[in-house]
């Protein structure tokens, strides 16, 4: 983001919101594949486990759930 505040000095509004929402959408879509990744990796691991205890609700968590069902 620091590289985005200099090159972006003195800008109009505009391109300013340009560069800001493409920022956010390739933050968003770097998100949604690592929870997809962290999703398949514990799935894995957590295969062959009978019972799992989850403390609370975690979309992570859930994504990993999710996962072993679909293997």
């Amino acid at each position: 983001m620091l590289i985005l505040k200099t090159a972006m000095k003195n800008r109009p509004a505009a391109e300013l919101k340009t560069a800001v929402v493409r920022e956010c959408s390739e933050f968003e879509e770097n998100r949604k594949e690592s929870m997809h990744k962290i999703a398949e990796l514990g799935a894995k691991k957590l295969r062959h486990c009978p019972v799992i205890f989850t403390h609370c609700h975690s979309s992570t968590v859930e994504g990993i759930l999710l996962e072993m069902l679909r293997l």
